[in-house]
């Protein structure tokens, strides 16, 4: 049996950290090769990116329910909101339509607003763009907001529709 001395220990700490250091210096060293190299990236597509936040129709219970509440948490003739409808989106071009589909508002009760992030893949060029929002209730949709826009899309832009019934359309990216 061999007795290990301090010195064979430092020995062997120094071998391991020299050991450390060549590998570090050597995926640097790759790490800063391949970075400079002129690789292509892929290309990504012209798109419109829709944000909305909305709130639905208002539907109200058959039924006002008031008789165990305490005097003071009556309604008084209020009507009591049961849930709140689907949002629908419809995003066309030039008669075209691009997208539709219905958002359910969040909540445990169905109250809460319909939100959601909306990515529709564009072609270079010009388009009409007509985004509307509507309550969808009874196997209806009743449209309650449109636009209309013109644009023109380059390849690889990003044209972003931020939308909420307060401050209503707000358009970034290729301004007119």
């Amino acid at each position: 049996m061999k007795k290990r001395t301090v010195n064979n220990q430092s020995q062997s700490i120094w071998k391991q950290l020299a050991a450390g250091f060549l590998v570090l210096g050597l995926l640097s060293g790759i790490t800063v090769l391949l970075s400079s190299a002129d690789m292509p990236l892929p290309e990504r597509e012209s798109e419109l990116i829709i944000s909305f936040k909305l709130e639905g129709a208002p539907i109200y219970a058959k039924e006002q329910d008031e008789g165990g509440r305490l005097d003071h948490m009556q309604r008084r003739g209020e009507q009591q909101v049961e849930s709140r409808s689907d949002v629908v989106v419809r995003v066309s071009d030039t008669g075209t339509v691009l997208f539709e589909d219905r958002y359910r508002p969040s909540g445990i009760f169905r109250r809460g607003y319909s939100n959601g992030i909306i990515n529709i893949p564009l072609d270079p060029g010009s388009h009409t763009l007509e985004v509307q929002f509507g309550n969808h209730i009874d196997g209806e949709v009743e449209w309650n907001h449109s636009q209309k826009r013109q644009v023109e899309i380059e390849k690889g832009d990003r044209i972003v529709l931020k939308f909420n019934d307060q401050q209503g359309y707000r358009w970034y990216g290729n301004e007119e």
